[in-house]
């Protein structure tokens, strides 16, 4: 992204079905896991780093080419164990992705239930 620039955006549901190729598939490992992400989201750690948070989630999303080590590691573990198949229900947190144009990084983030 470039600063002071504006962008126009979608926002789509971590789980919809119909997600463009873009949001369904990370750069690195092929498909997102946006099941896994939208578990972790409302299982977050205390304790843990913001780097460490962003980490896993760069995992799961498919942007980071190998398992973190440390806590953001243990993190990706637990969330592929217990979050495999998760979907959020009424009151719990979702991933909205943020569609951009194609050259400009995917973004998304946590909704409040």
């Amino acid at each position: 992204m470039y600063p002071n620039t504006w962008y126009t955006i979608t926002l789509l549901s971590s789980q919809d079905p119909t997600m463009p190729d873009r949001v369904k598939y990370g750069a690195y490992r092929g498909l997102r896991r946006w099941d896994c992400v939208n578990w972790l989201i409302n299982n977050k750690p205390t304790g843990v780093t913001y780097t460490e948070l962003q980490n896993a989630f760069w995992y799961l999303t498919g942007e980071l080419a190998t398992m973190p080590g440390g806590n953001a590691g243990t993190m990706v573990q637990d969330a592929l164990l217990y979050g495999t198949g998760f979907r959020p229900e009424t009151g719990q947190w979702i991933a909205v992705v943020m569609l951009s144009p194609s050259n400009v990084q995917l973004c998304w983030i946590e909704v409040d239930p």
